[in-house]
Formats: structure tokens, sequence, C-alpha cells
């Protein structure tokens, strides 16, 4: 059960409904996402989260999407089960288009990798009829390559065609010899050419000539300046063209008949086949919104759970973004231990944001969406939402808010078990205080005992006692900068939060005396308590702020040890490099000392050991040596210099191995670390890190996100909270971008009509209408501009041949506007 009626507007999900369904080729995914429901069936919502998962790796790994442009032809494939209907020309050609993409997906979706589907989970989906070699054919025989029926569609059509084609060849010669007689006469000016109007084609003539050529007038310009007058001569042609039209007409549709029956049988198949696309599309969809809001697919368990890592409000997250502002994400928790969370803090500090976020990202999952959440967060399946935000008064039914929301809570009570979720917010407010809070704490109590699962919001004092004395439950609060009252949006578990009232009072500059009377009405117990919560919530976020500079600093010296790590790989392989050079070069140098020894020896004995000679050789002998002994110590310096370095960073490595970290207590006996109250410790160095709220004795109370328990100091190691990931920045405007060329192209129509403007209108329509051409690549196009004077002709001309992507244009085909219609072609 989900209530109330309009849930899903009070969550924000039918904004995120909208968006998904924006983002849909074709009415028939628009239509699977307004069909998209809550799933209580856990395997449902697991194998659509699947299909979503593979459709997502499709579209990241190929360039070209198997899907384009889906007609929907349900409506035009049911109707056609009353015998005597039939599918036009442009439904035949939009089904054999629909047939060839769901061929192509088909095979896309088949597709094996070492004798393996690569979408195993979306080839399930293909219906089991899927392929229509016969409707193709039968489509086939009739249509052309451009969805036009063939002239050989049946031997009747081919002959009255040809018929219609040599009159209108020889309507068109007689036509050409009468305009230009009248040319010639003045009665038509030069430039003039036949168009046609009804099907007949016809002269324009000024208004004060009519009466210079015999004919029938069968239209006249917007201005009322020109008629368009069919010569006397043609008319009877005109006439027997008309006849065999309706007959060409009468052949088309009883070919349209025939091959409407070869589909008929086939219609139940065709229509499995239509929905089978429309869930392919709706499954695209869902995966271009999860790209775009930057989200992870999240498989829920069979059981209640939610723990949202990093989590985000989608819609909110959109709609700051168009302010330059970033939300903050939240951290939500809800198990089996503590399945309650009441959340306290002072007015717009994001109570409600808070609530609405798990609301609605839990409603996604079910409904098969992909969640704006880091990688590690988990879900579960909830058989029924509860919800309460906002003012439910009737005044149909005589219902004040408060009774509203006793009714809600009614139905919770009775409704509601152990698989239930309830999302309520300002929590037995909306009637006199002592009351309502007495009535909301025995209704907690309610919830409890049926072991309901919820977020809840409050402002009342013994609710948050209440949390604080009772297992199922826990309290959180807002966190809120004291100091500039200023809501700082972050989740903090295990403590209620302060109204910040009397602060805000004072901020806003109410006479002490009046906040003094206020403090001793409130009494001295509720003044200290509420002092208490502050101090506590100023002291986690003055830790948390630790925290944070500590993981940054950690963070930098993780980079500094990554680059001084590279320094020393390149430092080795210059090493070895030089090590061979000096190698090859004292190899080099020995055999060269060989060799001048060698010689020196031969001049000696040569020279008969001349004093002045052997003088000479011993010298040169001496400073190959030196040279030798010089190269050597070199080399042995370089060797020194990189034992250095890699001894350096071994001490570093130890070092920082030795260094107590998070996930690792020192084994070896040690003093006891003086630990105070707020610290971040380990139970022996390992488990969840919990923070110290209290030290008495040698006993310290220490809790964390579900568990609270007194520890002795001796047990506690120092810790660091975990380490918070950076969020990738989502891609902004990607949903309005991808809605805004879907309409353009369902809206786009390839022929405008600027008859009856003036030339500065026509040529911003024009214009207008070229770009939109360009953009969805659509040719060719048909400009109606008539004939008129020529002028607007003229204009719309001299700014298509400015045009770039413009190729070609000229008049439209005599039979089909002539020079009243320009067609224009687009390069590609």
């Amino acid at each position: 059960m989900i209530t109330p009626k309009n849930f899903e507007e009070k969550l924000g999900f039918d904004a995120v409904r909208n968006q998904v369904r924006g983002l849909c080729l074709s009415t028939l995914g628009g239509d699977e996402i307004g069909r998209m429901k809550f799933e209580t069936d856990t395997a449902k919502v697991t194998t659509g989260l699947q299909c979503l998962s593979e459709i997502r790796a499709a579209l990241h790994s190929v360039q070209d999407s198997p899907l384009d442009d889906l007609a929907d032809l349900r409506a035009a494939l049911t109707g056609i089960g009353i015998a005597g209907r039939y599918l036009e020309e442009s439904q035949l050609w939009a089904l054999r288009q629909a047939l060839q993409q769901g061929h192509a997906l088909v095979e896309f979706l088949r597709q094996t990798e070492s004798d393996k589907l690569i979408y195993p989970h979306l080839a399930e989906c293909i219906p089991e009829e899927c392929e229509f070699p016969s409707v193709v054919k039968a489509i086939d025989c009739v249509l052309g390559e451009h969805g036009h029926l063939r002239d050989d569609a049946s031997p009747e059509l081919l002959k009255t065609r040809q018929e219609i084609s040599s009159l209108k060849r020889s309507t068109s010669i007689l036509l050409s010899r009468i305009l230009r007689s009248a040319q010639a006469g003045g009665i038509v000016e030069k430039d003039a050419s036949a168009v046609l109007r009804d099907g007949r084609q016809v002269l324009p003539i000024a208004a004060e000539k009519k009466r210079l050529l015999r004919g029938l007038i069968h239209d006249e310009s917007a201005s009322g300046k020109t008629l368009f007058v069919e010569p006397q001569e043609v008319v009877e042609l005109g006439n027997r063209q008309r006849r065999l039209e309706l007959e060409e007409s009468r052949i088309v549709i009883q070919i349209l008949k025939e091959v409407t029956n070869q589909i008929r049988p086939h219609i139940a198949a065709l229509l499995e086949m239509q929905r089978f696309l429309g869930r392919i599309d709706a499954l695209r969809a869902k995966a271009l919104y999860a790209d775009a809001i930057g989200a992870t697919i999240v498989y829920p368990s069979a059981e209640p759970e939610m723990d949202l890592i990093e989590a985000r409000n989608p819609i909110l997250e959109i709609a700051l973004a168009r302010h330059g502002r970033k939300m903050n994400p939240l951290n939500i928790r809800l198990d089996e231990r503590n399945p309650m969370l009441l959340i306290s803090g002072p007015n717009a500090g994001g109570k409600s944001v808070c609530l609405k976020t798990a609301g609605l990202l839990q409603y996604m999952l079910q409904c098969g969406l992909a969640l704006p959440v880091k990688e590690g967060s988990r879900g579960g399946t909830f058989g029924s939402i509860f919800l309460d935000i906002g003012d439910e008064q009737s005044l149909q039914d005589d219902l004040s808010t408060y009774s509203s929301r006793l009714i809600g809570y009614k139905a919770m009570l009775r409704q509601g078990d152990a698989r239930s979720l309830l999302l309520i917010d300002e929590f037995g407010s909306g009637t006199e205080p002592r009351v309502g809070a007495a009535i909301a704490q025995a209704v907690l109590g309610g919830f409890l005992k049926k072991k309901m699962w919820g977020i809840l919001t409050t402002h009342y004092q013994n609710l948050k006692d209440f949390a604080a004395k009772t297992a199922g439950i826990q309290n959180a609060a807002m966190a809120y900068n004291r100091d500039e009252l200023r809501p700082l949006y972050e989740l903090l578990v295990g403590e209620p939060g302060s109204a910040y009232a009397l602060e805000m009072a004072r901020k806003i500059g109410l006479p002490q005396e009046v906040i003094a009377e206020a403090e001793k009405g409130v009494g001295e117990d509720y003044v200290m308590s509420d002092r208490y919560l502050q101090s506590i919530a100023k002291d986690k976020l003055f830790w948390a702020q630790k925290r944070g500079e500590v993981k940054a600093r950690q963070q930098q010296l993780d980079h500094l040890l990554q680059e001084q790590q590279t320094s020393l790989e390149n430092l080795s392989k210059e090493r070895k490099a030089i090590i061979n050079e000096a190698k090859t070069q004292a190899e080099e140098m020995l055999r060269q000392s060989r060799a001048t020894i060698e010689n020196a020896i031969r001049t000696i004995r040569q020279s008969q050991a001349e004093q002045a000679q052997t003088k000479a050789a011993r010298e040169e002998v001496e400073k190959l040596q030196d040279k030798l002994k010089e190269e050597a110590e070199q080399d042995e310096l370089i060797e020194r210099q990189m034992r250095q370095i890699e001894e350096r960073r071994k001490r570093r490595e130890k070092r920082r191995k030795e260094r107590p970290s998070e996930s690792q207590a020192d084994t070896k006996p040690k003093k006891q670390p003086l630990l105070t109250e707020g610290d971040f410790v380990q139970i022996d160095g390992r488990g969840a890190v919990l923070g110290i709220r209290e030290i008495k004795g040698d006993k310290a109370l220490v809790s964390g996100e579900s568990v609270q328990m007194r520890v002795d100091l001796a047990r506690l190691v120092p810790a660091n909270a975990p380490k918070p990931q950076p969020r990738p920045q989502m891609s902004r405007d990607a949903v309005d971008a991808l809605s805004l060329m879907h309409r353009k192209r369902v809206t786009f129509k390839s022929e405008i009509d600027v008859r009856g403007l003036n030339g500065e209108e026509a040529l911003e329509e024009v214009s207008n209408f070229i770009d939109d051409a360009i953009l969805l690549q659509a040719s060719p196009l048909r400009i109606l501009h008539g004939t008129g004077t020529g002028y607007l002709r003229r204009v719309i001309r001299e700014y298509l041949g400015s045009v770039r992507q413009v190729s070609r244009f000229a008049d439209e085909d005599v039979r089909f506007g002539g020079a009243g219609i320009t067609v224009v072609t687009l390069s590609r």
C-alpha cells in the first residue's frame, strides 16, 4: 500500500517519471514508462535492473543505437482486426520499418562471445515470434524503396498510371502552348508557369485580366490579386484525368486491402513485437537518465534494508544546478537493529529533504531505476510505503490537518507490518503540543511493536528522549552552524538535534527580557538540555572538520609518495641505461687501450729502446690508465647515489608502515595513548570506527552508526573516520538537451507554407525551418510560397543560395505545384 493518492507528486517521483519519459524515442517507450510502478517482487525488480545494466553497457560500447524513431502502430494493427479495414501506404511503410528495426535489434541482443550471450537478460525479453518474412514479403511486393505504392503492384494499376502519365504529358504540352500564347499577348506574366490547384493544371492570371482567357477559375491568391484559371482547351483533358485518378484510387484501395488480409493473421504477434520495442525503448531511456544523474545500479535484497551512501535527490540536484549550487550528499542507514530513524533539528535545516530523498530513492529502486548513490550502497524490498508529508486537510470531508494525520496513523497501525516503510514529516504536529506529543509517542510505540521501518522528523523533546532509551529507533540530527545559524545539510546519527529557537530569537534581535522570559517559561532543564545538544553538535562538526583535514593531508601524502615512487622508477630506468652505456664505453676504451699499449711496445722495440721514445710511450699509457680510473670512479659514484636513494625510499616505507592506520592496529606492546571524549577509535584495532562519548575511570562509552557500548580504555586504539570518496561530477542539462532533440524530431514536418506572409515574415519562417532541418538532417524539403507576383519565390531563393548546407533547390514537378513550390535538397 502506498498513501496518499498524490504520493508520487509529494515524493517527487512524478518529475522523475516525466524526465525519463522525455528520453524515449516513441510513445511505445513513453507508455511503458507511464506504466512503471512500485514492485514488491524482488526477483522482478532484480531482473529489470539486470536488463537496465545490460542496455546501459550496450549504449556505452556501441556508437549507433539499434533503435531509431519508432512508429506506434498499435491502434492501426488493432483497427485492421475488423474485416474491411486496411492499412494505408504510410502505415504499411512504418510497419516495414518497425519490422526491420525489430530484426536488427533481435540480432544485436543475440550476439555471443565465447559461445555465451553478451546480453542474456535482454535476450530473454525477445518475443517467441520475432521474424515476419511473409509480412515483409507482402509489403515489399507492393511498396517501393521510398514507401510509395509501386506501379507494378498490379497490372490494372500499371495500365491506369501509364494512361494518367500520358494524359498529363498531353495536357502539359497543350498548356505550355497556351501559356506561351498568353505571355505573348500580355495576359500572363513573362516569368509565370503552370501550377496545380485541386489536381488541375492552371495558369496564374492577374485578376483584372481574367476575361482575356476563357476557362474555369479554380483558386485565387491570398491577396486576391492573382486568379488560377484552367484554360477551356484543357478542361476536358483534366476531366478525363480526374476520372482516371478516381479509378487509380479504387485500385490502390483494393491492393491495400489484399495486403492487409495477409497481415491480419499476425496481428497478435505484431502487437507483442510492438510491446517488446516499447520495453527496450523504455530501458534505453532509463539508462540515459542513469548516466545523466550519475546513478549506480543497486540490486535489492529480499528483506527490507536501507544503506544509502552519499545519496542525492535527483530532482533537487537538477533544480540547484540551474542556480549554480550543489546538493550535499546524505548517508542514510536503516537496519534490523535500528529500523527507525527520528530526525530532529531546526526548521529549514534539511530534515524534510533527507526524508524525501530516502523515500524517493527507495521508490525509484522498486520501480527499476538506478540510484544517484555511491558504489557500495545497499537497498532492500519493502512491501508497502506510507507517506505523511504536508497538509492533507479536506474541506469536502470536513477534516482538519490533524484529523487527517490521525486517520493516516490509524491506517499505518492497521495495515502496516514488518515490511512497511513509514515516511512521516513533523510527526505528531498539528494540535496542542503537549497532547500531540503524547499521542505521537504512543503511536510511535505502536509502530515499534509491529517492527515497522521508517524515517520520521520532529521537534518534540519527549520523542527524542523516547528514542534515546528505546531499542529499535535511533536519534539523528541535521548539522547546523550555530554561529552563523546556517544549515549544513549533513545527517548526524546518534544524538538528537536542537531546534535553535532561542538562538534564532537572539539573532533576529528580540529583546533580551523577552528571551529571558521564554527561557524561564520552558524551564532550566530544557535550556540546559538544548545547550547540551548544541554543544554535542558543535563538537561533532569540529571533529568532522578535523577528520576531513587529516584525510586531506593523508591524500596529499599518498600523492607525494606516488610521485616519489614514479620518480624512483624513472631513476632506476635511467640508472640502467647509464650503466649499460658506461659498460659499452669501458669495453671500447679497453679495446683502445690494448691497441695503444701494443703500439707502444712495438715502438719501443723498433726504436731499440731509445730513452725519449720510451718515455713518450709510457706517458701515453699512464694517461690512458688515469682516464680508465676516472671513468670507473664516476660509475661507482652513480652506483653509490642509486643505493642511497633506494635506502631512503625503504626507510620512508618502513616508517609509513610503522604508523598506526585505520585498518591495522600495532601488535607490539606500547604505552596506552591518551584518549579524550570526541576521539575516534577501534576496539583492539579492528572493526568499525567508533566515537568516544564519555570516559569514566578506565571505561569509555563509545558509539557508532548502529552500536553503543562501554569498553575498557586499554582496548581502544586511535583511528580515523572512514574516508569519503569524491563523487564524479554529473553532466548538466543532458536530460533537457535530449528531450529537446526528441521533441524537434517528433514535431518536425518537411514542408512549410509561407503563402500570404510578407517577405520579412516569410524569410524568418524559412530560416527557422532550414535550421531545424539541418539539425535533424531532414531532406528533401518543400517550401510553398505560391506564384503570385513571384516576389516571395525570388527572396526565398536568394536566401537559400546563401546557405552552405543547401546543395540544390528547384521548382517542384508541375504535377505537384510547379513554380509555386521550391524543393530544397540539403548536403549530407
